[in-house]
C-alpha cells in the first residue's frame, strides 16, 4: 500500500487490532483459553499422561483379566515415580473410570488410602508436592499436622462438593515410628 492511502478494510487507518471483528475474536479466544486453564487447574488428571510408558503398563495390571494385588515400583530418583503414584492413587480416591486410558480399580463406598513415607523431609520435599500437583483445584480437604500432611479427603467424581461425608480419604504416616500403620486398614497403600 502506498503511504497516505487508506485500506478498504481499515478506512479509519487504526490498524486491524482495533477492528471490531478482531477485538471480538480476541476476547472470545481469551475467554476460551481462560475457561480451559481454569478447567485444567481444577481437574489436572483429566488430561494427565504417564511420563514413563512402563509405569502405565504396570499399573494396568491391577485391572487385567488376571489382576495383581501389589506392585513394587523401583527406579532412580527424579524419574516420576512419586508423581505417577500420587496421580494414580488420586484417581482411585476420585473413583475415576480411567487415568490416561488405564482402567482404575473399583471399590464400594469411599476409598481409604494409606501413604507411608520414610521420614518427614521426604514427605515435605516429594510426597506432599506430588499430591498437591495431582489434586490441584479438585475438591479436597487437607488436614495438616504442623507442616506435614495428616490426611486428605477427596471428592469422588460426581460427588457432593458441599458435604464430605462420602468422600474418599488418604492418611499419611511416617515410617520413622516402627509401629506406624500397625493394624491399619486401607483399600490402597503406597510406600
Amino acid at each position: 500500500m502506498i503511504e497516505g492511502e487508506r485500506d478498504a478494510a481499515d478506512p479509519a487507518g487504526q490498524g486491524l487490532a482495533h477492528h471490531p471483528a478482531v477485538v471480538s475474536s480476541s476476547l472470545d479466544s481469551y475467554a476460551f483459553i481462560s475457561a480451559w486453564v481454569e478447567h485444567a487447574n481444577r481437574d489436572r488428571l483429566i488430561d494427565w499422561r504417564f511420563g514413563v510408558p512402563r509405569l502405565r503398563e504396570a499399573l494396568r495390571l491391577f485391572t487385567a483379566p488376571d489382576p495383581i494385588d501389589e506392585l513394587h515400583m523401583r527406579g532412580p530418583n527424579k524419574t516420576g515415580k512419586t508423581y505417577t503414584k500420587a496421580a494414580f492413587i488420586s484417581a482411585c480416591l476420585q473413583k475415576r473410570d480411567s487415568l490416561d486410558g488405564v482402567p482404575i480399580p473399583k471399590w464400594d463406598g469411599p476409598v481409604k488410602g494409606l501413604q507411608l513415607v520414610l521420614d518427614y523431609p521426604q514427605q515435605l520435599l516429594s510426597v506432599k508436592p506430588a499430591y498437591e500437583m495431582a489434586l490441584a483445584g479438585w475438591p479436597h480437604k487437607v488436614r495438616n499436622n504442623g507442616d506435614y500432611l495428616h490426611s486428605i479427603k477427596v471428592m469422588p467424581v460426581g460427588g457432593n462438593e458441599r458435604s464430605s461425608v462420602d468422600w474418599s480419604v488418604i492418611y499419611f504416616l511416617t515410617q520413622k515410628n516402627r509401629d506406624t500403620g500397625r493394624g491399619a486398614r486401607a483399600d490402597i497403600v503406597d510406600f
